[in-house]
């Protein structure tokens, strides 16, 4: 099937992507669409395949077969650096800012690699600081960040980039519970600028605020997908995920 171009193709499609390592099937024939502006979430066990998913949309791997598609655009032979440049972002569950710049610093280095002026720059990066609540801190550095900090900071680099699509992994991962309800709200008003999300999630409270569909994944498939809610609340989800004590409770 033909890919559809330009403002009638979807932000971002995964077409039977599939990544086999030896003989496991880390990911297997996945088919996923995400329209603009649209907030799908990504669950399932440890193991089900979310990271290497991330990994192969982004870039970062390489597919065993499958297609992945960016407004229209095969984009499965690109490189990650191509990918992001072209609008394709994503954070890192495990966030690795430079240590030794500061949070200011840490923004102006995506948008300078954006390709931004360097005065461009400098007024994106406070813009983007301001938009994840973290001009307090826009001096400290790096190494002085608590988590949800960090985790601030991850997403105002990605969004440096200028993406049109954003891989969300474990936004909330790590984080104190009272941090939570901040990243989530900011998680929201950068979806409402109409970037189109793609969230990793292990918390379905979050997961249910932040997306309005849900794929669930287990053992490299697809097993579900629909409207949060009912995906949620399916029987073989919860037993699958939750562990058959609490899918029958």
């Amino acid at each position: 099937m033909a890919a559809n171009s330009g403002e009638d193709a979807p932000a971002l499609e995964a077409r039977g992507l599939s990544k086999v390592f030896g003989g496991v099937h880390a990911v297997d024939a996945m088919d996923l669409t995400v329209g603009r502006g649209e907030a799908v979430g990504i669950i399932g066990p440890n193991g089900a395949g979310k990271t290497t998913l991330f990994n192969l949309l982004a870039g970062s791997l390489q597919p065993t077969g499958g297609q992945v598609l960016l407004r229209g655009a095969d984009i499965t032979s690109w490189s990650a650096d191509r990918r992001c440049r072209s609008g394709l972002a994503r954070t890192f569950q495990v966030t690795l800012p430079f240590d030794d710049l500061t949070v200011f610093e840490n923004v102006l280095v995506g948008a300078l690699v954006r390709g931004e002026t360097w005065a461009a720059a400098e007024r994106l990066a406070i813009e983007l600081i301001e938009h994840v609540g973290l001009s307090h801190a826009a001096a400290r550095a790096g190494s002085q960040l608590s988590t949800g900090q960090r985790k601030r900071l991850e997403l105002a680099r990605a969004l440096s980039t200028s993406p049109s699509v954003l891989l969300l992994d474990e936004v909330t991962g790590g984080v104190d519970q009272a941090s939570v309800p901040g990243l989530i709200d900011v998680v929201r008003r950068i979806g409402q600028t109409g970037v189109s999300l793609v969230i990793i999630e292990h918390n379905m409270t979050v997961i249910q605020e932040l997306a309005t569909r849900l794929v669930f994944m287990h053992q490299g498939r697809k097993i579900a997908e629909g409207p949060a809610g009912e995906v949620a609340a399916r029987r073989d989800v919860r037993a699958l995920y939750l562990g058959e004590h609490d899918a029958a409770a």
